[in-house]
């Protein structure tokens, strides 16, 4: 029996690109200094810390790619999915914006008006007030919902004791009035509900100075924007990648990032200051004339629509300016930086030996996987052994190479592996305890517990196997 390893191929991820974050010293009187973050949006590796949204992983050093020129074929650099992104965090409190906001309008009282204030006293007056306990809203039995639908495209951030009610049209605060709950805090489109109280002893004073009509101030906060530059050694001019704030009130800033193989039909990246001849988007001169030399460049940094920048050797850096700090320092610049490794994992099968010849239908299959820079994603390994009566070698276990559908570095298109997995050429092995992500050499051995092939009894066949592994790029 034949038995041929010319199929023999590893994800190899020729161009790895390790992330260091690099800290710089500190800035403005500001409450918090800014910190910056990568994560790989494949592997979820970050080097965030403490804090990191749930799914991610902490790591030291984290590595991405990116998919050859050569788009087909044994010569394509394969990569897993989404590994040549990168997920920018920029952790900045003093970014994050909250004004204060005033409710004064209640919807259908046609009585109080517009900018009126709420009639709490007669929840009867708008559609905005709903009667919870108790009739009307003089003693403490009485307890009010009120809909902030004057004020649906602003969110409630903060508490309940954020709240505060206030005499309509003026800066003064009822202290006989609580928050008692914030039962929906608004989303932009859904306006916020609360829930009031009157404390004990105080509804006959509210009652008595006959101010019925109130307004009702809360803080609120917007998506808020940062932006960082992105740039390499084939490409210092960059690109600026736009981070929106993940959530109203969080102070964490984030964008995608997708690393391109630099080419000559890429050669600069794509981002909030880029203006791509092909679209020939020229800006407008203050005389009303064309300019060419001006461009309305696209808002990039979202997983859709990620900001581009091209790479070969050398590091990538991404430059996020501190404006003000807990220091006194201002417009501080915190830097991550990646590092393009060119190196390729290896496979290489020691037994059987390639194109070798023989008669044990049991054969023992063994190798060694290699990465120096990333190291193993362990539970990537496979080991594919063709068991299906084939004499001609016609359907192989795993077709080599990857296939794009467009060039890659054009942004578009999706990997699709060439030809299909037979289930049951996949051989079930246990690595060596020791083998865990990242680790950086190892090797493997499986002995074949069915007959190659199968329902054959004097075979001269071509039996071709492959092990396969991503590294943690």
């Amino acid at each position: 029996m034949k038995l041929s390893a010319k199929l023999l191929s590893g994800l190899a991820f020729v161009a790895l690109i390790a992330i260091a974050v690099v800290g710089l010293s500190n800035s403005a009187s500001a409450a918090v200094d800014g910190k910056v973050y990568v994560t790989n949006v494949a592997s979820n590796l970050t080097t965030e810390g403490t804090g990191k949204p749930s799914g991610r992983t902490t790591a030291t050093t984290v590595y991405g790619t990116y998919p050859s020129w050569v788009t087909t074929g044994t010569s394509a650099r394969d990569i897993v999915t989404d590994s040549n992104k990168f997920i920018v965090t920029v952790l900045d409190a003093d970014l994050n914006t909250t004004t204060t906001v005033t409710a004064d309008t209640a919807t259908g009282d046609s009585v109080a008006g517009a900018g009126g204030g709420y009639d709490l006293g007669d929840p009867w007056a708008s559609t905005d007030i709903l009667q919870k306990t108790g009739s009307g809203f003089n003693s403490s039995d009485d307890t009010i919902q009120v809909t902030l639908t004057e004020q649906l495209a602003n969110p409630i951030v903060g508490v309940a004791s954020d709240i505060l009610v206030y005499k309509t049209g003026t800066a003064d605060a009822i202290t006989g009035i609580r928050v008692a709950s914030i039962d929906y805090a608004g989303n932009g489109t859904l306006a916020p509900k609360i829930t009031l109280a009157i404390d004990s002893g105080t509804g006959a004073e509210v009652a008595a100075e006959g101010d019925t009509l109130f307004d009702i101030r809360y803080p609120t906060s917007a998506f808020d924007v940062a932006t960082a530059s992105v740039k390499s050694v084939v490409d210092t001019t960059g690109a600026v990648i736009t981070l929106t704030e993940t959530g109203r009130n969080t102070g964490r800033f984030e964008g995608y990032v997708q690393v391109n193989e630099r080419t000559s039909r890429t050669t600069q990246g794509t981002g909030g200051n880029y203006c791509p001849t092909i679209a020939a988007r020229t800006a407008l001169t203050a005389t009303g004339t064309w300019d060419p030399t001006l461009c309305i460049g696209s808002v990039l940094g979202t997983s859709a629509a990620p900001v581009t920048i091209p790479a070969t050797a050398g590091p990538i850096t991404i430059a996020y300016k501190d404006a003000a700090t807990a220091g006194t320092s201002t417009n501080v610049s915190r830097t991550a930086t990646y590092t393009i490794d060119v190196t390729s994992p290896t496979l290489t099968f020691t037994a059987p030996v390639s194109g070798s010849a023989g008669q044990n239908r049991l054969p023992t299959f063994t190798g060694t996987f290699t990465d120096n820079e990333s190291g193993i994603d362990e539970s990537t390994f496979e080991l594919r052994v063709d068991e299906s009566d084939d004499a001609a070698n016609a359907t192989r276990v795993i077709s080599a190479g990857y296939s794009w559908s467009a060039t890659p570095d054009a942004g578009a298109g999706t990997p699709s592996t060439v030809g299909g997995l037979v289930a049951n050429d996949l051989l079930s092995v246990t690595l060596p305890t020791a083998v865990v992500d990242g680790t950086k050499t190892f090797t493997f051995s499986k002995t074949a517990t069915a007959t190659l092939p199968t329902s054959v009894t004097n075979p001269d066949h071509i039996v071709d196997f492959q092990a396969r592994a991503a590294d943690l790029a």
